[in-house]
């Protein structure tokens, strides 16, 4: 905080009387302090997770890519069988008739 706008804040609280500005002004000046010290904490730790975060982000994005070429795959394996399994299940099922399972 500016000391011109801390000075307003001051001016609004207590009015114009000296002795509450006075008073407020070291308040203010701790209260900017300890803001300071949990700016400082919070820009620390969201630099020590930043890079865990953006790998842990990364690796999802990659299985999200792998679930999509999957699904792709399983469709294109589905549409495969349903058009050769006409022709060949009444040849397997009488090759299994005649020679059975060995499944």
């Amino acid at each position: 905080m500016t000391f011109m706008v801390r000075l307003s804040v001051c001016r609004r609280i207590g009015g114009n009387d000296p002795s509450t500005l006075a008073h407020t002004l070291p308040l203010l000046k701790k209260l900017s302090h300890h803001a300071d010290i949990i700016e400082q904490h919070l820009v620390h730790e969201i630099a020590r997770r930043a890079t865990p975060f953006f790998a842990a982000f990364s690796n999802l994005q990659d299985l999200q890519a792998e679930s999509a070429r999957c699904v792709e795959r399983v469709k294109g394996l589905r549409s495969w069988a349903m058009s050769a399994s006409i022709p060949h299940a009444a040849g397997g099922a009488a090759y299994n008739a005649r020679y059975g399972s060995h499944i």
